[in-house]
């Protein structure tokens, strides 16, 4: 999460933290920014540390949370 906090802040979108439940993160991303935003908040959780094994993420957006698709 420290990586991927820093990639964000650096990129200078306009998407914030807004909640952590257990292993699950919610950013709050305006529709213009949400490809690059999905694709910095991949690099920055899946290459924060270099290990044997890959721990893919899986992103999911939508403007509601009963409406959330995959990418």
């Amino acid at each position: 999460m420290i990586k991927t906090d820093a990639l964000l802040c650096a990129s200078q979108h306009r998407c914030r933290l807004v909640l952590q439940v257990h292993d699950e993160l919610i950013y709050e991303v305006p529709k213009s920014d949400v490809s690059q935003a999905c694709t910095l908040i991949r690099e920055g959780m899946e290459n924060s540390v270099q290990l044997s094994l890959q721990f893919p993420i899986a992103i999911k957006t939508g403007s509601a949370w009963g409406n959330v698709q995959s990418i």
